[in-house]
C-alpha cells in the first residue's frame, strides 16, 4: 500500500495521467472531426461503403493486397458504386457505365482531375492531367498537335526503326519482357516528346526517369531512403535537365519538333514558364511509356498463351510482308489500316489487362450521381477494369476471345484510354507502336514463356505478368519457318540463303547448319560495319580540312552521274581514291576487330615459342595497326600514309588469310555509298563532348554511340 500511495502522490504520477487525458480527448476531437468531414444534407445518402480507419482509411489494405480483389470485394458488399478511403482521401468507386459517363463526360465540369497529391507532386502540379477549364483546353490542344494524324502517320519508319534496332538484342537469350518494352516505349515516347532531335539532356533524363518511375509505383512515404524520397530527388533533377535542355534549345532559335516544340513555340503566347513545358513534358513521357510497355507486355503473354491465334495473326502479317518485300519498302500507315484480327486482338488486350484500373476525378462542389451524394472535395474513381470485366458487358469476361470486337461494345463499357476531355490524346501512337511490333515479332520470331513466371500478376501500379514476363525470343524457329516456306514454294530466293538452300542437298546441310551460317553472317555485317561507318562520322567530323577535301571529290562524282542522270555505279566507287584512303585510315586507326581467335590442333612452335595443343592464340591486330614501326604517329589520323601500301601482314581489318571476312569489298561499298551521299548533302556536328572517349561493346565505339547533329547543305546538290 505504500508503495501504491508513493506512486500516487509521486510528480510523474500527474504527468502520465495528465498524458492520458490528452490522448483521450485527442481522440474523441479526431473521432468529431472526421464525422464533420463527412457530413451531408439528409435528403440525400453517401454511397455504402467503409471509411476504414481515420486518417490511414483503407490505404494499406489496397497496398497489401491484389486491387482487384480489394475493389471486387466491395463491389459485390456494396455495390457498383460505393465509398471508401485511400490515400489520404474520401473517394466513391464508380464501375456503372452510365454514372462514369456522367463523371467523365456528361458532368464533367463538376469533375476535376484529382489525383492524390503524393502523386500530383511527382508528375508537377501544372501538369495537363491535373488542370480543368481554359488552362486544361489550351495544354491539351498544343499536346495533341503532336499527335495529330498526320504527325501519327509520319512516325510509321520511326517507330518501326526503334523496334528493328532494339529487336536483335533480344534474340536467343531470356529477357524481362517488361524492360525491354519500356525500352521501345520510351524512345518512342521520346520523340513525341522532343522530336528528332536527340541532345545530351536527354539521355540524362532517361537515366533519371527510371529512378522517379519507381518511386512513383512506391507508397508515398517521404522518408530518406524510401523510393518516394529516392523519386522526388529525381524529379528536381529531371526539371534541371529539361531546364537546360530548354534553355540550348531557346539559344539556338532551333525549338525542335515534338511536345517541346510545341510548348516552347506557345511559351510567349499563353506565358507559359518554364517549369510549366517540364510538367507536362514529364507528365506526358510517363503517360506514354508506363502504360504501352504494360500492354505490349499483356499482348506478348495472350498470343503466347494462344498458339492458334498467333498463327492466324502471322498470316495476316505475312501478307502484308509479302507486299512491303515486293514493292521494297517498310510498313506505312496504310499497312497498319490492314491488320483487322491484329486490331482486335489489341483491343481484347486493352480489355483484358485493363491497364488503366481507374482515374482520379474530383467533385468541385456537391453532386449527386444515380441518387448518391458526392461531397465537394471527395475523389471519384471511375474503376474501368471493373466495368472491362463485367459479364453484363463483355460475356465470359475472362477467356480472352478478340472476336468480341467483330461488334463494336456497347457504348461507354470500353475505355482503355480513359474517356471525355481527359482522355489520353496519345492513344493512336500506343496502337501503332503495338502493331508494329506484333508485325515484325510475328513474321520472323517466336517467344518462350520461361518456367511458370506467366503465371499470376504483380502490381506496380499497372497489373503486369508476374516478374515482368521472363520470355526467351527465338530465332532459329523463325528461320525454320523461312526455310520450309522457301522449299515449299520452290523459291529458293537469292542471297546466302538461296545459295545454302540450293547447296542444302549436295552437302546433306541441316537447317540448324543453314540457321548457323545465316546469323553468323548477318552479326559479322552487321555489328563491325555499323561501327567503322560510325568511326568514319567521327573522324572526319575532327578533321574539317580533311572533310571537305572528301567532299570535293565526292562533288565531281556527283556532277558527272547529274549531267548523266543516274545514280552511283560501280565504277564511280572505284574513281575515290582519297576516300578510299580515309576509309583504310579509319580501319587502322579504330581497329574495329581488335584481335581474332584461333586455337591449336597440335603442339606447335612460332618463333621459337612452345604452345600446347588446345590453347587459344589470339592476333592482335589493334596492336599492330597502332605500332610506330609499321605506322609512324600510329595515334595521328592520317589517311597519306596508305598512298604506298603498307608492309605486308602489318594491315588486316578483315582478318587474314583462310578465315577472313569474305564481304570486306561489301562493306567497304558501304562506307563509300555513305560517304558520297553524306559529305555533298549533309554536315554533322557531335552533341557535347560526347564524342571524346571510347566505350567498348565488345567493338571500340566512340562515347555514347556518338550523338550527331545532322543539317542539311546548301549547294547546287541540294
Amino acid at each position: 500500500m505504500q508503495l501504491i500511495s508513493c506512486f500516487i502522490t509521486h510528480p510523474a504520477y500527474y504527468y502520465v495521467s495528465l498524458f492520458s487525458m490528452i490522448i483521450i480527448i485527442g481522440g474523441l476531437f479526431l473521432q468529431i472531426q472526421w464525422r464533420k468531414r463527412f457530413k451531408y444534407n439528409k435528403e440525400w445518402y453517401l454511397p455504402p461503403g467503409s471509411m476504414g480507419w481515420p486518417f490511414l482509411g483503407e490505404t494499406l489494405k489496397l497496398y497489401t493486397q491484389n486491387p482487384n480483389s480489394f475493389f471486387s470485394k466491395r463491389q459485390k458488399k456494396y455495390g457498383q458504386i460505393f465509398k471508401t478511403h485511400i490515400l489520404g482521401c474520401p473517394c466513391v468507386m464508380i464501375s456503372n457505365p452510365d454514372a462514369a459517363r456522367a463523371v467523365l463526360v456528361s458532368h464533367a465540369h463538376l469533375f476535376k482531375a484529382g489525383h492524390p497529391h503524393s502523386k500530383e507532386k511527382l508528375i508537377g502540379p501544372q501538369a495537363v492531367f491535373f488542370q480543368q477549364g481554359a488552362y486544361h483546353s489550351m495544354l491539351k490542344k498544343l499536346i495533341q498537335n503532336s499527335f495529330l494524324p498526320s504527325k501519327i502517320k509520319n512516325s510509321v519508319s520511326e517507330v518501326e526503326h526503334i523496334l528493328l534496332d532494339l529487336l536483335p538484342t533480344w534474340t536467343n537469350k531470356t529477357i524481362n519482357t517488361l524492360q525491354e518494352m519500356k525500352k521501345y516505349a520510351f524512345q518512342v515516347a521520346a520523340i513525341s516528346a522532343f522530336g528528332r532531335t536527340m541532345e545530351v539532356e536527354i539521355e540524362e533524363i532517361c537515366k533519371l526517369y527510371r529512378c522517379f518511375e519507381k518511386g512513383y509505383n512506391s507508397y508515398p512515404l517521404h522518408i530518406p531512403g524510401t523510393s518516394y524520397w529516392k523519386a522526388i530527388k529525381a524529379r528536381k533533377l529531371l526539371d534541371e535537365s529539361v531546364g537546360r535542355l530548354i534553355k540550348r534549345r531557346k539559344e539556338s532559335g532551333e525549338l525542335g519538333g515534338g511536345i517541346l516544340g510545341e510548348l516552347l513555340e506557345a511559351k510567349g503566347k499563353y506565358k507559359l514558364s518554364d517549369s510549366q513545358v517540364s510538367d507536362n513534358l514529364i507528365g506526358v513521357i510517363f503517360a506514354a511509356h508506363d502504360t504501352t510497355a504494360t500492354a505490349l507486355t499483356w499482348l506478348l503473354k495472350y498470343l503466347h498463351d494462344n498458339p492458334i491465334l498467333l498463327e492466324a495473326v502471322t498470316k495476316e502479317h505475312e501478307g502484308i510482308k509479302s507486299k512491303t518485300a515486293q514493292q521494297n519498302r517498310g510498313l506505312s500507315w496504310d499497312d497498319t489500316r490492314q491488320m483487322p484480327l491484329t486490331t482486335r486482338v489489341i483491343q481484347e488486350t486493352l480489355r483484358s489487362a485493363s491497364i488503366l484500373s481507374f482515374t482520379f476525378r474530383e467533385a468541385v462542389e456537391d453532386v449527386v450521381v444515380q441518387g448518391y451524394y458526392i461531397p465537394k472535395g471527395w475523389k471519384v474513381l471511375p474503376l474501368f477494369r471493373s466495368i472491362h470485366h463485367s459479364a453484363d458487358f463483355f460475356p465470359q469476361p475472362h477467356k480472352f476471345d478478340p472476336s468480341r470486337f467483330e461488334v463494336p461494345p456497347r457504348p461507354n463499357t470500353y475505355m482503355p484510354f480513359g474517356n471525355g476531355i481527359h482522355s489520353c490524346p496519345g492513344n493512336e501512337l500506343a496502337k501503332l507502336e503495338l502493331l508494329v511490333l506484333l508485325h515484325h515479332l510475328t513474321i520472323s520470331y517466336r517467344w518462350q514463356v520461361v518456367g511458370n513466371n506467366g503465371d499470376g500478376i504483380q502490381y506496380g501500379p499497372f497489373p503486369v505478368p508476374k516478374h515482368g514476363l521472363p520470355a526467351r525470343k527465338l530465332l532459329d524457329e523463325s528461320i525454320g519457318r523461312l526455310i520450309k516456306r522457301r522449299k515449299e514454294s520452290g523459291e529458293l530466293g537469292g542471297g546466302i540463303l538461296g545459295e545454302l538452300l540450293e547447296a542444302k542437298a549436295k552437302y546433306k546441310l541441316s537447317d540448324s547448319q543453314v540457321s548457323d551460317n545465316l546469323i553468323g553472317v548477318i552479326f559479322a555485317a552487321h555489328d563491325t560495319t555499323a561501327t567503322a561507318l560510325t568511326w568514319l562520322l567521327k573522324y572526319l567530323h575532327d578533321n574539317p580540312i580533311l572533310l571537305e577535301a572528301v567532299t570535293k571529290e565526292h562533288e565531281g562524282i556527283k556532277i558527272k552521274t547529274a549531267q548523266q542522270n543516274r545514280g552511283l555505279s560501280w565504277d564511280d566507287t572505284r574513281q575515290m581514291p582519297l576516300t578510299t584512303r580515309v576509309i583504310q585510315e579509319t580501319l587502322r586507326s579504330a581497329s574495329i576487330l581488335s584481335f581474332t581467335f584461333r586455337e591449336a590442333v597440335e603442339d606447335v612452335v612460332v618463333q621459337g615459342y612452345y604452345i600446347p595443343k588446345g590453347w587459344k592464340v589470339l592476333p592482335l591486330f589493334r596492336s599492330i595497326h597502332h605500332s610506330a614501326d609499321f605506322f609512324p604517329q600510329p595515334h595521328k589520323f592520317d589517311p597519306s600514309r596508305f598512298e604506298v601500301p603498307p608492309r605486308p601482314n602489318t594491315y588486316m581489318p578483315f582478318g587474314n588469310g583462310i578465315h577472313s571476312c569474305p564481304g570486306n569489298e561489301l562493306a567497304k561499298l558501304e562506307l563509300l555509298v555513305l560517304l558520297h551521299h553524306l559529305t555533298i548533302s549533309y554536315r554533322w556536328q557531335v552533341v557535347g563532348n560526347n564524342g571524346d572517349g571510347i566505350q567498348y561493346g565488345p567493338f571500340p565505339v566512340p562515347k555514347h554511340g556518338l550523338p550527331v547533329k545532322i543539317t542539311r547543305r546548301n549547294n547546287i546538290f541540294t
